[in-house]
């Protein structure tokens, strides 16, 4: 919680819809997917801010489940 900013009531949202974000560590390490992807391919490729990556999250948690491929197609998508 304290690594990104999240409050509380966030936490329990997320958790709640994607219960295995409290292992976002090993989530990234194994299938590239999670919170440390979004933030390296949202803020640090795309330049939005870390605000943004976590608006992102609180509003819809599924965008954990996707992996950098899917992401960036979604994106370009758009």
């Amino acid at each position: 919680m304290e690594n990104f900013g999240f409050t509380q009531p966030e936490m329990q949202h997320i958790i709640r819809n994607k219960p295995t974000f409290v292992l976002y560590e090993q989530e990234y390490t194994e299938s590239g997917k999670g919170i440390l992807m979004l933030k390296e391919l949202i803020s640090d490729e795309m330049g939005f801010s870390m605000d943004t990556v976590k608006t992102l999250i609180v509003k819809y948690p599924f965008v954990l489940s996707k992996n950098k491929e899917e992401m960036q197609t979604y994106f370009l998508t758009l």
